[in-house]
């Protein structure tokens, strides 16, 4: 039974006994629903402060529990190792300062959930606001850098908060005036105490987007976004869920429009719109994300399945190039290369010289394998030799099983670690698949085994292999 057919099938008398009890047993629901009824302007008994005066005593206590942080002299006596093994001091005090920090900020999560347990969702959020303003304006003495750029450390562990807040918050039953109020508090704080940080309203627009849930309600937050001038960019999502709550898709639309290279989320919701629509939207919105925005990469796999290449074929091939270039995929070059002429593809197949495991594959596509080779053999150093190798190993298995052993015996005559002798059998392994080698593998592992001075590890990891 869903919840409509519960209400329906129950009696007033009923309701209103549970609804008693709830209120009775539970003082957080008791204080939401006094906060429901309250006429507006009416005021608790007792003194009050303001929001503003809130959120500036939450950030200075905050700020002060942030400060009192000690990242300079560690308490090395209770320290907790968090792995066995060698631990560099700095690793160690990096450590310690994460706990600490984190210990911070699951006390400041605590708090806040606790104020929304009791019903206190506006103090809840004005602690909100205060410690993001803490983050931001606190100053860490850290002699050592132990973590990096505090501000951004700070604010990443907020943000990690957030998810249990708008939970708490989506089960507040809120009126439009305390909705509004809230709304007011954040735009105030904006457009006083943060002039140009364009961060503190997109941090806080998942709060606003909570708030925001009837008609109502986005009413009365456009009036306070035209009130206080809030910038479009800055609230693009609020924005596109107000226009959708009015009921006027054709003001969603032209919204969308205005705000598809500014936020990623509105760009998916309009191509997903004109993927519904219209095919022509489609292409024009997508060619706009794709050669304006500064997340088209989010994109590039989205629109490529869903652009016809007989209807925009240049722009089929830029979105192939682009894929090719992120993902260093053989299936996308092997599409692409059926859309190059001879010249284009060689340039395009240039370009990727300084990346020799991708070029060397797109080399491998064409059937360039002497190029390869010649790599191979100009090349000694080669980072990603074993996955190079592989592409010539059965077109010049003589030469590719010379490279192999000369890499086996360079690196026994030089290097020394486990690594390296897995290496080298990684090396054996791959000799080893060449047909018609058993003969001269078996004799290059007896070389290895018995390698003067004896490596016991080399032996080891030989036997382990099953090659001794």
């Amino acid at each position: 039974m869903n919840l409509k057919e519960l209400l329906d099938n129950t009696t007033d008398e009923v309701k209103l006994k549970f609804l008693r009890e709830l209120l009775e047993r539970n003082s957080g629901i008791r204080q939401q629903f006094f906060d429901y009824i309250q006429s507006p302007g009416e005021e608790e008994t007792g003194e009050q402060i303001t929001p503003e005066e809130h959120i500036r005593e939450e950030t200075a206590s905050f700020r002060d529990d942030l400060e009192n942080l000690d990242f300079e002299e560690p308490d090395w006596e209770n320290y907790v190792p968090r792995h066995s093994g060698y631990i560099p001091e700095y690793e160690a005090m990096e450590h310690m300062a994460e706990d600490m920090v984190n210990e911070e900020f699951e006390l400041l999560k605590n708090g806040i959930l606790e104020k929304f347990k009791r019903g206190k969702t506006d103090e809840a959020l004005f602690q909100y606001i205060g410690a993001y303003n803490a983050c931001m304006t606190a100053e860490i003495e850290d002699e050592f850098e132990v973590l990096g750029d505090h501000k951004a450390y700070f604010l990443e562990s907020l943000k990690e908060i957030e998810e249990f807040v708008l939970i708490e918050l989506s089960k507040v039953v809120l009126t439009k005036e305390k909705a509004t109020t809230l709304t007011r508090v954040l735009f105030q704080e904006y457009t006083l105490n943060q002039p140009g940080e364009e961060g503190f309203l997109k941090f806080f627009e998942p709060i606003l987007l909570t708030l925001c849930n009837n008609k109502d309600i986005a009413a009365a937050m456009e009036q306070q976004i035209t009130k206080y001038r809030i910038p479009a960019d800055q609230l693009a999502q609020l924005r596109m869920k107000i226009h959708s709550l009015s009921g006027n898709p054709k003001e969603w639309v032209q919204e969308g429009e205005k705000l598809l290279l500014e936020d990623k989320a509105v760009a998916e919701d309009m191509l997903q719109h004109y993927l519904q629509t219209s095919n022509q939207d489609f292409l024009r919105a997508a060619r706009k994300i794709f050669y304006k925005s500064s997340f088209r990469d989010d994109f590039l796999e989205f629109i490529y399945n869903h652009t016809d290449q007989n209807q925009a074929p240049n722009f089929y091939k830029d979105l192939l190039k682009a894929l090719v270039d992120r993902t260093r995929n053989a299936g996308y070059y092997k599409e692409l290369r059926k859309l190059m002429e001879p010249e284009e593809k060689e340039a395009f197949i240039s370009d990727y010289k300084r990346n020799p495991d991708f070029y060397t594959l797109m080399l491998a596509i064409e059937n360039r394998h002497e190029e390869i080779l010649k790599l191979l053999n100009r090349e000694k150093d080669l980072w990603a030799f074993t996955s190079i190798i592989q592409r010539i190993l059965y077109v010049y298995p003589d030469e590719s099983f010379d490279l192999l052993k000369n890499k086996c015996l360079k690196k026994a005559e030089h290097e020394r670690g486990r690594h390296v002798y897995q290496r080298i059998v990684e090396y054996l392994k791959l000799a080893a698949r060449i047909p018609g080698k058993q003969e001269e593998i078996r004799q290059l592992a007896d070389t290895l085994y018995n390698w003067t001075p004896r490596l016991p590890a080399l032996r080891e990891e030989l036997r382990k292999a099953g090659m001794r």
